[in-house]
């Protein structure tokens, strides 16, 4: 694969993460349930991306869809089933319910339950728990933290009537001066001192500890989340290569890792000033890990150029 079709890949992959968690200024969250039951967990994850329901062992959950169709069921053994017939198995495909149903899928249809796991546990894109448009709310003051909507989502435990209530948040952004300013003062440390391929390998390990961090976290699995950790990943190998390669091939590997690098950083810059991030890492360290990233890459791109400089100043004289 060259290079050039490398960085293609990295870019033209990234729209199938779509529906990935991302950094937001929203936040969702469980405030209750009623009545109260040990025998299912629920959470949202990725800020307001994910209802997720887990069972205990041995408990039976059912999640009806929008129209009260059954949607979700998870049997005692762990089993879990979601009916392809369900109208809200369809749009929860997408975080905005931009999608088409097809004839099939109807309330009154004899449910086509597909097996998906047998974790015991289901998460999906409950559109009753966040704010249903790319649009910030207009009601809400973005200077503070302003509640968005209050929202209850049914289930059935162990053959329980059970209401789950929420809510959502919209939370102000944060200041990115002190990440960038420690990006730049990073990547001139680095520049200096002449070490890029080994900050390129440790800003890509940095990296994949944030991708890993979200996949692991995602309903949506590692390989539907492949975009959050494998260019990082492919980064930290060209960056590990670069070190143990000589010659014009150790710039060439430098150049690819940074610039694989660099356009994973780059679709997460929000990460530096929207509040909710997606990973399970603590703010700091996501934000810290970005910008290591980030100056790395940048890094490696700027000793590549000054290299192949040098290379053509000499062969001119």
């Amino acid at each position: 694969m060259t290079a050039l079709a490398t960085v293609w890949w990295v870019v033209a992959a990234t729209p199938s993460g779509a529906d990935s968690a991302g950094p937001s200024n929203y936040r969702s969250e469980v405030t209750e349930v009623v009545p109260p039951t040990d025998r299912a967990v629920v959470t949202v994850i990725g800020g307001d991306s994910f209802l997720s329901v887990a069972a205990r062992p041995e408990a039976s959950v059912e999640v009806p869809g929008y129209q009260g169709e059954p949607y979700v069921r998870i049997d005692p053994n762990g089993d879990v089933l979601v009916n392809r017939n369900s109208p809200s198995f369809w749009l929860n495909q997408d975080r905005f319910a931009r999608v088409g149903i097809p004839e099939s899928a109807a309330v009154d249809a004899t449910p086509d339950w597909q097996r998906v796991s047998g974790s015991g546990a289901y998460g999906w894109h409950d559109h009753r728990i966040h704010w249903m448009s790319p649009e910030p709310p207009p009601a809400v003051d973005r200077s503070a933290r302003s509640l968005v909507l209050e929202w209850t989502v049914p289930l059935v435990v162990d053959g329980e009537q059970v209401t789950v209530a929420g809510q959502l948040w919209w939370l102000p952004t944060v200041s990115p001066v002190p990440w960038v300013l420690a990006a730049v003062g990073l990547a001139a440390v680095v520049v200096w001192a002449q070490t890029a391929t080994w900050g390129l390998a440790a800003g890509s390990a940095a990296a994949v500890l944030v991708g890993l961090s979200q996949a692991t976290a995602s309903p949506l699995g590692l390989t539907a989340e492949a975009m959050a950790w494998v260019p990082p990943a492919l980064a930290l190998f060209l960056g590990l290569a670069s070190i143990v390669v000589g010659g014009s091939n150790r710039m060439r590997l430098l150049a690819l890792g940074g610039a694989v690098l660099s356009i994973w950083t780059g679709l997460r810059l929000a990460s530096l000033w929207l509040p909710v991030l997606p990973s399970g890492l603590a703010d700091t360290w996501e934000r810290g890990f970005i910008t290591m990233g980030l100056a790395t890459a940048v890094a490696a791109l700027i000793q590549v150029y000054r290299r192949l400089g040098r290379t053509g100043a000499a062969r001119v004289s």
